[in-house]
């Protein structure tokens, strides 16, 4: 009969002392000889599994309606919910995945008619310096995905700041606007993560053309981000409508302007790299 050991006197990861099965200073289980063999392990794994993934179904579904993650998560239902900051970087990790293959990629942007110039400028640099030219394309996409999300960063801290700005005598704290410009955000690149599959497929259908599909895109993301913008802030600062209207015009300038830096600094990064720098 298997023997399972008393509860150790300290919590083996941060040395304080054990009361229970759980460390009350940073939360991690005891788990003791036992918890090793393969029957708890598999249970321990299927947990963290199931755990992780209801609660990022639970953020996304609070995330798709205007403001309601944001009013959630600063009310104090935190536990439930992925971190702000997690599943925006999340977000990001899947965008840039899935952008090589739609238009979020300087071949992808060439085809719908931008950066065209860019390409060529790629292609005779592959050629001077006897580098495969899919090599350099991969290189300078990298170059152009680290440079706008760099500026993104930055467009999240302006509008962070902007929201306090405007809000300040409601909510004086600066992280609570944080929480809210990092949720919007995170909707923001989901809307142009399906658009932009939406288009891509329209594309390969023939059903689009690349400035039309170009047109369009921006339409509706423009449309979905405007509203979401205007019935978030409503759900979260709960503010009259004829207050709310001109800050949410301030807001969304903010941010469109910091996104429109972000491709054009991106941009003449890559161009600055390609003139400047050997592969």
């Amino acid at each position: 009969m298997e023997t399972i050991p008393p509860v150790a006197a300290q919590c083996a990861n941060c040395g304080a002392a054990l009361q229970g099965g759980y460390c009350s200073r940073c939360g991690q289980k005891h788990w003791g000889d036992h918890g090793w063999s393969l029957g708890h392990f598999i249970h321990e794994l299927f947990h963290e599994f199931t755990h992780v993934d209801s609660s990022i179904l639970g953020t996304f579904r609070a995330l798709l309606k205007p403001g309601e993650l944001t009013a959630q998560y600063l009310s104090g239902h935190r536990a439930a919910f992925v971190n702000p900051i997690r599943l925006y970087l999340l977000t990001m990790a899947v965008f840039f995945f899935f952008g090589a293959s739609t238009d979020f990629s300087l071949e992808g942007m060439a085809q719908i008619g931008v950066a065209s110039g860019l390409l060529r400028g790629i292609q005779q640099k592959a050629h001077a310096e006897g580098v495969p030219y899919h090599i350099a394309v991969e290189h300078y996409d990298t170059v152009f995905h680290q440079s706008f999300s760099l500026l993104i960063a930055l467009g999240i801290v302006s509008s962070s700041l902007t929201l306090w700005l405007l809000m300040r005598k409601r909510d004086p704290w600066l992280a609570k606007h944080v929480v809210f410009a990092v949720h919007c955000y995170t909707f923001f690149f989901l809307v142009r993560l399906v658009v932009s599959g939406l288009m891509h497929l329209g594309q390969k259908a023939r059903w689009l053309a690349g400035r039309q599909a170009l047109d369009y895109a921006t339409w509706v993301m423009v449309v979905a981000i405007l509203t979401y913008l205007l019935l978030g802030m409503r759900r979260v600062y709960q503010e009259p409508w004829n207050k709310l209207i001109g800050k949410w015009l301030v807001l969304a300038l903010v941010i469109f302007c910091g996104y429109a830096v972000a491709l054009a600094g991106g941009t003449l990064i890559v161009v600055w790299t390609i003139l400047k720098v050997p592969l």
